[in-house]
């Protein structure tokens, strides 16, 4: 069935319609087809001619068939085109396609007789309309439900969504978040960085910008976001910022953590060596610019191995970090107190001013170590060697950071080799000595022998007639390059180093050799007394066993042998120490206790003490000249309430000679009445003297040395 008829000059219209790609029908008043183009048939796969004559609703979607009738049943009535109306139709092969359809009414056109339908496919375009729908919804349901916080914000900050985590996150409603702005979240001191960020990617100078945000919640609690920011547009063309925050707290807590430790010790909670290292340089930068004052000390506890040996680690760290404890609270928040190793503490003062004012810190910090520390149910006395380095504000210092630490460094070993519990100004003669040091240590690497240790004796004499009561053995080292060495010299590195133990062998055993030497040549000097320092870690069975030795020893046959310890050494793990002792005075060894009034000693600890002899320290001579004899005779009177005889160590002068018998000393050794000798010159100078009361002579004559028997 075909449209028309066409007048000769119209027949190029019925060309259009058959030509035309767009599909076209027309249907009577019934929904009727009596006309299909080309077109048409290609759009729904069927021979439309020979649907001619049928009703095309059957074509039609069951929900739609009311909506074509209805619209049919309109447009009959009117003689413009309708409304486009979308339904869906069966194509031949079955499928249901989306055709929008405008109808013209040209029923009274007799040419038509009917509705012309112009029909459009817009399967695709609803397919991708779906598609774009569904793929709105699931990132509405990953907006709403996403673990991450997001908003999206005007160009001036006003929110415009935000989901449950970024509400959840900031502390607050959503409804209190529509009407607030990104700007009221933000951290006062944050805000000018953060618009300066999102200014850059506002005008697309950067894709995006990620930057930590301290998030004040209305709680009174903190959290810390990590916020990235970039830009999108709304369906509508209008340009949004996105923002994207993810909770971090826990991480950055973590992070911090991490940090902390790698820069701090775990033990104490101080500043480590990297710490420290850092913080001295930035102020050497300012000395360098600005002319300010900085000093660095460093602080090394004193037979803190003692600790260790007699105690247990568990003792030794609750020590180091009372150490800590004192040290923190004595300095500034603006200097850094550290640990950089073991039992090695550093200081560093900032802006501190002169050398003097160096100076008396560093006596302060010696100072710090007069009370005791309590670990456990202890209260443990432990000295501290410091040495200090200081960069005067003002004057011109050439000194590296590496050569000012080092200096210090140096400083330190000085002041406890000069008999520890003392502090030392650097001065470049330490360089030199330095060098020394370094020789020792490669040598001590190697430990001691008996045949490199020599033994040097000073006599304890009486001070009423300078005949000799006993013998002190002193080591000597004899070092291949640098000679001869005294204690001073390398005893602070041989402890350092947990040597003490094996070099305390050394002497026992060389003593035993001496003493079988004078057994022909001075038999004099067997009768004295002789005694031997011992260290803490060697009071146990080793001890015994190595007295058991001397004393079998053909050298030790017959030996009236004295053990010098320190009260430390007695008191520190007393339990097990103190039986050893007894054991050892059964056998008739003596006991003496060695550096009275220095650091550990304690006149409240005298009647635990298993000893016979209290010999005080030099320090106590040293105190005389400002305090007076008073205390020294106090302490001498205690003595002998409990039974206990004292000798003075380091007697120098012959006024320090009548200071102490003044007192009612009556046993004494030093310089003033002899110098250390090696065993032949100490039976040489035995055997040539007849014993005379000490005079006001030159030091080291003021006695004249005999045998006691």
């Amino acid at each position: 069935m075909g449209i028309g008829p066409w007048s000769p000059d119209e027949r190029w219209l019925a060309v259009i319609v058959e030509a035309t790609a767009d599909a076209i029908a027309v249907l009577d008043a019934d929904a009727v087809l009596r006309y299909a183009n080309p077109a048409a048939e290609a759009l729904f796969g069927y021979d439309l001619a020979e649907r001619q004559g049928r009703d095309i609703l059957d074509l039609v979607h069951p929900d739609d068939v009311a909506l074509v009738v209805g619209s049919l049943a309109e447009m009959a009535n009117i003689d413009v085109p309708g409304d486009p109306l979308e339904v869906r139709a069966r194509a031949a092969d079955g499928r249901w396609i989306h055709i929008e359809v405008v109808t013209t009414n040209l029923l009274a056109d007799e040419r038509f007789g009917g509705m012309i339908l112009s029909i459009r496919d817009i399967t695709d375009c609803r397919a991708a309309e779906r598609g774009r729908a569904s793929a709105e919804r699931v990132l509405d349901h990953t907006f709403a439900h996403n673990p991450i916080g997001m908003t999206l914000c005007t160009l001036d900050g006003r929110f415009v969504k935000v989901n449950p985590a970024f509400c959840a996150l900031v502390g607050r409603t959503e409804a209190e978040l529509l009407a607030d702005t990104y700007q009221g979240l933000t951290d006062p001191d944050e805000l000018a960085a953060e618009q300066e960020a999102l200014a850059a990617v506002i005008r697309g100078d950067e894709p995006s910008f990620t930057t930590d945000k301290r998030l004040s919640r209305p709680d009174g609690t903190t959290k810390m976001g990590e916020l990235t920011v970039s830009m999108v547009e709304d369906p509508d063309g209008v340009r949004l910022i996105f923002g994207q925050l993810r909770d971090v707290t826990d991480q950055r807590e973590l992070q911090r953590e991490l940090e902390h430790r790698s820069l701090h010790d775990p033990l104490t909670g101080l500043a480590n060596r990297a710490l420290f290292q850092d913080r001295v340089t930035v102020a050497h930068r300012r000395h360098r610019r600005h002319g300010v004052g900085l000093s660095i000390a460093f602080v090394d506890l004193d037979d803190f191995k003692t600790v260790n040996d007699a105690l247990g680690h568990a003792a030794g760290d609750e020590l180091l970090r009372g150490v800590a404890d004192r040290l923190t609270h004595r300095f500034r928040a603006t200097d850094t107190v550290a640990r950089v190793g073991g039992d090695e503490f550093a200081v560093l003062l900032d802006e501190s001013g002169s050398a003097s004012d160096a100076e008396r810190l560093a006596a302060e910090i010696v100072a710090l170590f007069d009370q005791p520390f309590v670990v456990g149910e202890r209260r443990l006395r432990v000295g501290a060697s410091v040495g200090i380095a200081p960069m005067v504000s003002g004057r011109d210092d050439e000194r590296g950071v590496e050569e000012l630490v080092a200096d210090a460094d140096l400083a330190m070993y000085a002041a406890k080799q000069a008999g520890k519990g003392r502090w030392r100004s650097f001065r470049p003669s330490m360089r030199s000595r330095a060098s020394s040091s370094l020789a020792i240590r490669e040598h001590l690497e190697q430990g001691f022998s008996t045949e490199a240790i020599e033994v040097h004796y000073q006599p304890v004499v009486d001070t009423a007639t300078g005949r000799a009561l006993g013998i002190e053995a002193l080591a000597r080292w004899r070092h291949p390059d640098l000679g001869l060495l005294r204690p001073g010299d390398f005893l602070a590195t041989a402890e350092e180093m947990g040597l003490a133990t094996a070099l305390d062998w050394c002497v026992l055993e060389r003593v035993a050799i001496d003493r079988a030497r004078w057994r022909t040549e001075a038999p004099a000097l067997v009768e004295l007394p002789v005694s031997v320092n011992i260290t803490v870690a060697e009071i146990g069975p080793e001890l015994e066993k190595r007295v058991d030795a001397f004393l079998d020893s053909p050298g030790g046959q017959g030996a009236h042998l004295f053990l010098e310890l320190t009260e430390r050494a007695m008191l520190l793990n007393a339990d097990n120490v103190t039986p050893t002792l007894e054991r050892l005075r059964s056998r008739g060894i003596g006991l003496a206790l060695d550096d009275f009034g220095v650091g550990y000693s304690s006149l409240a600890h005298l009647h635990r003490l298993p000893v016979e002899w209290v010999k005080l320290d030099r320090a106590f001579l040293a105190s005389v000249a400002t305090a007076g004899p008073d205390f020294m005779a106090a302490v001498v009177e205690l003595c002998a309430a409990l039974d206990l005889r004292v000798v003075a160590e380091g007697v120098e002068t012959y006024e320090q000679h009548q200071v102490i018998r003044s007192v009612g000393i009556t046993w004494a050794q030093g310089f003033f009445y002899a110098e250390p000798r090696g065993p032949v010159a100490l039976a040489s100078l035995l055997a040539a003297s007849q014993p005379t009361p000490p005079s006001q002579e030159a030091p080291g004559s003021g006695a004249t040395l005999s045998s006691p028997v």
